[in-house]
């Protein structure tokens, strides 16, 4: 496996197995790379002991909507050599440890089946959790009763307010959490000089915010209409909201 390189915000995603959090809510602009991250953190997880992965989006009708090609594309390369391999519906390890895709929206039966199913699960992801409606998640996090069961959802904030948040207990406006819950937030402007994305990412954004600062201030700095500017972090500056 090569060096892996994670953002400081991300580090707690290393330790997941040491049980500070269960939930990891990751939120930020475009291009603040929370899926390379969690599915980095996701793979070393599932090396380190057999383990029983999912990842869901909440509708998913083909496995090419899902992260199944984020996770082969980081098998063939970072972690190529590593005990992966996979098929045409599921990601294992040599250790027994496995990662299924799944839809969360409770459509049918079968899907409503699989849901129940959950309860044995050590570890769930949701990605593009800002299009989960509250009641999937009603559905969902019942089911998530194993002890030590880690939960981590990846989501941009296209409003102001979300199902995710509401049901996460997340408040945004204080960037507040329960305990046990990591939230974090990244903008692309706060990682652009460390090298990590592209210069092309870089001159498009930059386009964007002259050309359409709303979808800007939305996309990478993930405030949607309505939604407060003037929150700090580190390395925000006034020139991220021209």
């Amino acid at each position: 496996m090569t060096s892996i390189q994670f953002y400081e915000k991300y580090a707690p995603l290393l330790h997941m197995d040491k049980g500070d959090y269960k939930t990891f809510a990751l939120t930020g602009g475009r291009g603040f790379m929370k899926k390379g991250n969690a599915g980095r953190a996701v793979l070393i997880h599932l090396m380190r002991a057999k383990k029983s992965a999912v990842a869901f989006r909440e509708i998913m009708r083909a496995l090419q909507e899902s992260l199944y090609a984020e996770f082969v594309a980081l098998i063939e390369c970072e972690f190529k050599g590593m005990g992966f391999s996979y098929d045409k519906q599921r990601i294992y390890h040599k250790n027994g440890s496995v990662l299924f895709f799944n839809g969360l929206k409770d459509q049918n039966a079968n899907s409503r089946e699989r849901l129940k199913g959950m309860a044995g699960v050590d570890l769930c992801i949701i990605d593009e959790a800002q299009s989960v409606s509250r009641a999937c998640f009603d559905a969902l996090l019942p089911t998530l009763r194993k002890e030590g069961v880690i939960l981590i959802v990846i989501y941009n904030r296209v409003e102001a307010h979300l199902p995710v948040e509401e049901a996460l207990f997340l408040d945004y406006d204080t960037f507040s959490a329960p305990p046990g819950t990591l939230f974090v937030e990244v903008y692309s402007p706060e990682i652009a000089h460390l090298g990590l994305i592209s210069q092309q990412f870089i001159r498009r954004a930059e386009l964007v915010k002259q050309h359409r600062p709303d979808e800007y201030a939305r996309d990478y700095l993930n405030k949607p209409r309505g939604c407060s500017l003037n929150k700090v972090v580190k390395y925000f500056s006034p020139e991220h909201i021209d």
